[in-house]
C-alpha cells in the first residue's frame, strides 16, 4: 500500500491494522463487512456433528463452531476471470 499511496510504511500498519480489527469485532458479533466492489466478509455456523477420525477410522464428535467466510464481489469475481488478452 505504501508504494502505491503518499502514506508511510506506518500508516499503512495502522489502517490495515484497523482493517482487520474492525472484520474481527463485525465477526464476534455476527454481523457482515462489505467492501463494494471487493467482496463481503461474513460469519456462519457449522453445527455440531460426527465424524471420523481418519487415521484410526474412530467416531468422534465436533462440537459446533463459528467460521468467517469471503464472498467475492461483482466487480472481483469479473476481474479474476476476465481471459487475459
Amino acid at each position: 500500500m505504501a508504494m502505491t499511496t503518499s502514506l508511510s510504511q506506518e500508516k499503512c500498519g495502522e489502517a490495515l491494522d484497523a482493517f482487520v480489527d474492525t472484520i474481527r469485532l463485525a465477526a464476534k458479533y455476527d454481523e457482515s463487512v462489505t467492501i463494494p466492489g471487493f467482496g463481503r466478509f461474513e460469519t456462519f455456523v457449522v453445527p455440531a456433528h460426527s465424524a471420523r477420525n481418519p487415521k484410526t477410522g474412530e467416531d468422534i464428535w465436533v462440537d459446533e463452531v463459528r467460521r468467517v467466510s469471503f464472498r467475492m464481489g461483482k466487480k472481483l469475481k469479473q476481474l479474476l476471470n476476465v481471459a487475459d488478452s
